[in-house]
């Protein structure tokens, strides 16, 4: 028997001495008394004492089998204690070792360590917040690494596609980090700094931040609540059919064959454009253009600084450039998920 049960019952023992005797006095007087009897069982009832005697002792049988529920109870409230204590002193070994094993130069070892971190996380909510930190600084320090091209894709997937689910109550940061050849799809509330990108798909992305970035051939698809800042962009393009268009481009140092394509509703469109060198001109006669904006609602579209770096056009369109024509068959060669 554990020490604190132990006390509890030494600190209750001498209460409960002092009720059984009260309680065998109490009975004592009622039995013998006739009054009680008769009242209860009738005046001319020979019986009456028997079975006011028998019904005490039911009441006290009933009495000692709740004080038994309540003595059981507080032995699995108090299991359960130690059983939580020993699953936390576990998860904290687990813990250790698996940081030992994401660091060890044999990937498989590693990719091993980057499972158990994300298990641990699954099991216990204390390290979701300590298991994404340290993946997004394990792939800010290695994914330049090309050696590492395995563990980086293992924990790129745990944090943003098998197991986004537990993360994703989180505002997930990274910085410093290269994707490449990457699809990102039904993320949300996330900031990408000083990250580059390559041929990547972001498929209904949503309250997204994209601080100083590199982003090159690059598609945005039906994307919600997008902040673009400081970030040099080319040959990209961001498509919203069906939903509604809430989008901000602010500061962008270098920007080279952006396309934007709106739905009907544009909640917000506002283009802050600095900078920038200007463009060739190409097969559609674009010249000095940064962004092409393909939109039924150009009201609604707020540009500020150097407006001749944004051209809008009419939406819905039916040409392709020879750049979007690219980028669809590098999309479908690379991915196989499309947009619903």
């Amino acid at each position: 028997m554990n020490i604190y049960l132990k006390r509890l019952l030494r600190s209750t023992m001498l209460t409960i001495v002092l009720i059984v005797l009260n309680v065998i006095l109490l009975g004592t007087f009622i039995v013998l008394d006739d009054s009680v009897a008769a009242s209860l069982f009738g005046v001319e009832n020979p019986k009456a004492k028997g079975e006011l005697l028998s019904l005490y002792l039911t009441a006290i049988g009933g009495c000692a089998v709740i004080y038994g529920l309540w003595l059981t109870y507080m032995k699995i409230g108090e299991q359960m204690r130690q059983n939580t204590i020993a699953d936390k002193s576990n998860n904290d070994t687990r813990f250790g070792e698996a940081i030992g094993y994401l660091n060890n130069d044999n990937m498989g070892i590693a990719i091993g360590g980057a499972y158990t971190l994300y298990q641990l996380a699954k099991d216990d909510v204390r390290y979701v917040p300590i298991v994404a930190n340290i993946f997004s600084e394990y792939l800010a320090v290695n994914s330049k690494n090309s050696n590492k091209n395995r563990v980086i894709n293992t924990i790129i997937n745990l944090l943003l596609h098998t197991g986004y689910s537990i993360f994703s109550s989180l505002k997930l940061e990274f910085h410093d980090t290269n994707f490449n050849y990457t699809e990102f799809k039904n993320i949300s509330n996330v900031v990408f700094t000083k990250c580059t990108f390559d041929t990547n798909r972001m498929l209904l992305v949503k309250n997204c931040v994209f601080n100083e970035c590199n982003i090159k051939s690059c598609f945005f698809g039906e994307c919600e609540d997008l902040d673009l800042y400081a970030n040099d962009i080319t040959f990209s393009s961001i498509v919203n059919k069906s939903i509604p268009t809430n989008l901000t481009i602010r500061y962008n140092n270098y920007l080279d064959e952006l396309s934007i394509t709106t739905s009907n509703t544009i909640k917000r469109l506002e283009l802050y454009v600095i900078k920038g060198r200007l463009m060739n001109t190409n097969n559609d006669g674009f010249v000095n253009s940064k962004i092409i904006v393909y939109t039924n609602n150009k009201e609604k579209v707020s540009i500020n600084g150097e407006k001749e770096y944004v051209e809008l056009r009419e939406a819905p369109y039916t040409h392709k450039t020879p750049f979007m024509d690219l980028m669809d068959s590098i999309s479908r060669s690379l991915f196989e998920d499309d947009v619903d």
